[in-house]
């Protein structure tokens, strides 16, 4: 069964009553109203969701007053003995871990369900007095650093890495280019020094890292040491450049320039004889509606998605004199890769704990992977990777 916090409203309509609450019974009660608050629920379980908060809600009031009488010391002596046991082992007190609330919140599952299955022995409680006060507790995130952003990315997708993949994405798309040895090569807002250094460690050329923002642009030159050479560019007006590369590169950031069109003939101007431009980026498979799960997807982004089709992209790549050699859509792959990502995330949290600036920055990551899984896995939007190849113009001569 898969976690309500995943599904679109197509898939909740075609659960059935008792599925909706088997899946009900997994999430604590934080969880349910979260989900309630978030989601907009077919009419049929309006009345389950609220049966299940009110009887979450009785048996917490039902604990409380159970706890409340131990307290006072009505119990007997020997069920005070019992009561002993927990508070001298450290057994369940009600306390869980953030470790096992960030599973349980990434995975949709029970927070206590994530703490038995992961607890840790006596011997291993012991071994770290402060672990417990280093937990995060707080209800309301401050707004992350840019730095524990940058940290955070590291943590999840490896140094210098703000997608998932590591070097080996941007190694297959210079073999999908065909990139040779000398060929001088170009990445389009690679957010960090990894692509680049996977890129010369196979093709010993210096790579232009093309970056919005001046200070990133001379950060990731910094973080080189002098080997990447950053470049700054304008979204409205994007210049690489003329006759400039051999191969460019860009990946899941197309749709988010605002004048795409210019961008596409900029990078064309910018490919020698023979060059070739290599992107992955979201595109939309056209339906009549659009999604619930694309729709909280463009909200989360910081900046709002413009979807092409790839019939779009097909139309205006040989406009910008780009001829479109193949496309593969990679959605599948790429979620996977997400998934399994953030679940080794999940599993060093608690031998790896993070500051509460740490934590605030790892759930806002979060968060936005999940809506951006959400709307691949929803199937109107998706992951395709698009290969070009600068167009030879010929120029006849008449007698």
């Amino acid at each position: 069964m898969s976690s309500l916090l995943t599904l679109s409203k197509t898939q909740l309509e075609s659960l059935g009553a008792k599925d909706f609450q088997m899946s009900l019974d997994k999430m604590t009660l934080d969880a349910i109203k979260r989900f309630k608050s978030t989601r907009t629920l077919p009419d049929q379980f309006n009345q389950i969701i609220d049966s299940q908060i009110a009887k979450l809600n009785a048996e917490a009031a039902r604990a409380r007053k159970s706890a409340a009488k131990t307290s006072g010391g009505a119990s007997s002596k020997s069920e005070g003995k019992k009561a002993a046991k927990p508070s001298k082992s450290g057994a369940d007190d009600g306390y869980i871990p953030f470790p096992e609330r960030f599973k349980a919140w990434w995975n949709g599952t029970s927070a206590s369900a994530e703490s038995r299955k992961d607890r840790p022995s006596r011997a291993a409680k012991k071994k770290d007095p402060v672990a417990r006060r280093r937990e995060i507790t707080q209800s309301s995130p401050q707004a992350p650093t840019e730095e524990w952003i940058r940290r955070i990315r590291d943590r999840v997708w490896g140094e210098g890495f703000t997608l998932p993949g590591g070097g080996n994405v941007i190694l297959n798309m210079a073999k999908i280019s065909q990139m040779q040895a000398e060929d001088v090569a170009a990445d389009i807002l690679p957010g960090g020094i990894g692509p680049a250094k996977a890129l010369m460690g196979r093709y010993p050329n210096m790579v232009t890292c093309f970056e919005v923002e001046p200070l990133e642009a001379k950060r990731l030159e910094d973080e080189s040491e002098g080997v990447v050479r950053g470049q700054v560019f304008n979204y409205q007006n994007p210049d690489f450049g003329i006759r400039a590369f051999d191969r460019m590169f860009c990946r899941e950031n197309m749709c988010f320039v605002p004048n795409r069109e210019m961008f596409l003939r900029n990078a064309a101007g910018a490919l020698r004889g023979g060059g070739r431009f290599v992107f992955n980026d979201i595109v939309l498979f056209p339906r009549d509606d659009e999604h619930e799960d694309v729709t909280e997807w463009r909200k989360a982004e910081p900046e709002k998605p413009v979807l092409w089709s790839v019939e779009e992209y097909q139309d205006k790549l040989g406009k910008c004199r780009l001829d479109l050699k193949n496309t593969a859509n990679i959605t599948k792959s790429y979620v996977a890769m997400v998934e399994s990502e953030w679940r080794k995330v999940a599993t060093t949290l608690a031998s790896d704990p993070l500051p509460p600036e740490g934590v605030d920055a790892l759930m806002a990551e979060g968060q936005l992977w999940q809506t951006r899984i959400a709307a691949l896995k929803s199937g109107q939007v998706g992951i395709v990777r698009f290969s070009t190849v600068l167009k030879t113009i010929r120029q006849l001569s008449g007698p």
